[in-house]
């Protein structure tokens, strides 16, 4: 029989051992098909517990599958394998967390107890996506000791989650190699501005992932204080330069704005064209005000139609009357361009006395 036959069979299959034989078929096509139609059969949630000690690589990410798509009633043979201690509990722990009931966070948090470290981890991950007060509670209390690896499952849990974490408890992380890149991270989410400093220097460090870090906490700390303090370091600019061609661009355009580093205008002008800053360069320059018309104004001379209708626009915001050569000149060019030059024009006339 081929795959797609084998595929439409289980499709419409009523029959559970079929089923459950299907979730080990040499197509990863059939196992998805049987493991959807399996979800409908909920009495049928402990068999599928016991197959994630499968030695079979596939036919155990199937059951997974399956027992996510059952909720609520994969969790009692869930947490009866897990506090029996089943030697395929990492297992049983991803399958918790895939579930998404917050009923299994109590049985998780023991589980950061478990003697096996990558159940612990396992553990940390399914709190992560479960989330909440309780999960976020229990993976603070790893935070002050043990294992590296369990400490940073920790944190990446209460990242992934949202979760707030006090000053206080983030500190003393940030001496570690390992744990800094994602202390730094939710240090934007204390809302206190007294790490700033510590942000500001990261953003000099020669990891990535910590400069990353820095950029979307500073982000997301208070604007006049992390501006201030990028301008008393102006050695970082670069850093935020650089950043602009990463998945962190657009809180790099509004940091170098806070900062107004009039040597980002050419820059940012230079990326009002680019769909991943979303508004953030524009915002930017208006922030960098009359030190950015220069920069502006060559904009408005370049090919591409959306940066130049961009700095068009722009430039009628910052009513910069010097520029009101250039924006007459844009008015022979094509629509976009002349229509963003014209309402410039007609907003610099009002703006001038």
């Amino acid at each position: 029989m081929t795959e797609e036959s084998r595929r439409r069979r289980i499709a419409a299959s009523q029959d559970v051992d079929e089923l459950l034989l299907a979730l080990g078929d040499e197509s990863w096509r059939v196992r998805k098909e049987a493991a959807a139609r399996i979800a409908g059969f909920p009495d049928v949630a402990g068999r599928l517990c016991a197959l994630l000690g499968d030695p079979d690589v596939g036919r155990r990410a199937a059951a997974a599958d399956a027992l996510a798509g059952l909720g609520a009633a994969a969790l009692p043979p869930l947490l009866d394998a897990l506090a029996a201690r089943a030697p395929y509990r990492r297992f049983v722990i991803d399958a918790l967390g895939a579930a998404g009931d917050r009923a299994a966070v109590a049985a998780l948090a023991r589980a950061l107890e478990d003697v096996d470290e990558n159940v612990r981890v396992a553990a940390a991950e399914a709190l992560g996506a479960l989330g909440g007060p309780e999960a976020s509670a229990a993976l603070r209390g790893v935070l002050a000791g043990g294992s590296l690896v369990v400490r940073h499952a920790a944190l990446a849990g209460l990242a992934h989650a949202g979760a707030a974490v006090p000053l206080a408890e983030l500190a003393p992380l940030l001496d570690e190699p390992m744990l800094r890149p994602v202390a730094l991270a939710l240090l934007g989410r204390t809302g206190d501005v007294t790490p700033i400093p510590w942000l500001v220097d990261a953003l000099r460090q020669p990891a990535p992932s910590a400069r990353a870090a820095a950029i979307r906490s500073l982000d997301a700390l208070p604007g006049a204080a992390v501006g201030s303090a990028l301008r008393a370091a102006p050695d970082v600019e670069p850093a935020l330069v650089a950043a602009l061609d990463t998945p962190q661009a657009a809180a790099a355009a509004r940091l170098l704005g806070a900062a107004r580093f009039p040597g980002a205008a050419a820059t940012l002008s230079a990326r009002l064209g680019d769909p991943r800053l979303e508004g953030a360069a524009a915002d930017a320059l208006v922030a960098l005000g009359a030190a950015a018309v220069p920069a502006l104004a060559r904009a408005l001379a370049a090919d591409d139609p959306a940066m130049a209708a961009g700095a068009a626009h722009i430039l009628g915001d910052l009513g910069a009357p010097e520029a009101v050569p250039a924006l007459v000149g844009a008015l022979a060019r094509d629509d976009e361009v002349a229509a963003a030059a014209t309402r410039a024009l007609a907003a610099l006339a009002v703006a001038r006395p």
